[in-house]
C-alpha cells in the first residue's frame, strides 16, 4: 500500500500530525514502536504503582488565547474542561486560563 506521508512516532505530536494531515486529505501511516501509542500521555507500572505520566493542566483555552484555536480544531473543545481554582497558581499563571 503508498502513503502520502509516513509519522514516525505515535507520541501526541505525530497523531496530531497525523490527524492534520488525514483532514487535509492526505494518505497517513503512522508507526510507534511501543504497545500503544499517545507517547507521554499514557501511564506506566512499576513495581506495583501506577504512574499517570499524561498532562494535567493546559492554559490559554479561552476564545483569543493561544490554544483556543488549534483545541478547536483538533476537535479537543468539545472535552468536557473545568476551570480550575485560580488561588491554587500564582499570580503570574492566572493569566493563562488553567483548564482540566
Amino acid at each position: 500500500m503508498k502513503y502520502d506521508v509516513i509519522v514516525i512516532g505515535g507520541g501526541l505530536g505525530g497523531l496530531e500530525c497525523g490527524y492534520i494531515l488525514a483532514r487535509a486529505g492526505k494518505s497517513v501511516l503512522v508507526l510507534e514502536q511501543g504497545r500503544q501509542t499517545g507517547g507521554c500521555l499514557q501511564s506506566y507500572r512499576r513495581n506495583g504503582l501506577e504512574f499517570d505520566t499524561g498532562f494535567h493542566y493546559v492554559g490559554g483555552l479561552e476564545k483569543g488565547q493561544p490554544l483556543y484555536r488549534v483545541f478547536e480544531y483538533l476537535g479537543l473543545d468539545s472535552l468536557p474542561w473545568h476551570r480550575m481554582d485560580e488561588s491554587f497558581f500564582s499570580s503570574s499563571s492566572r493569566t493563562r486560563s488553567p483548564y482540566l
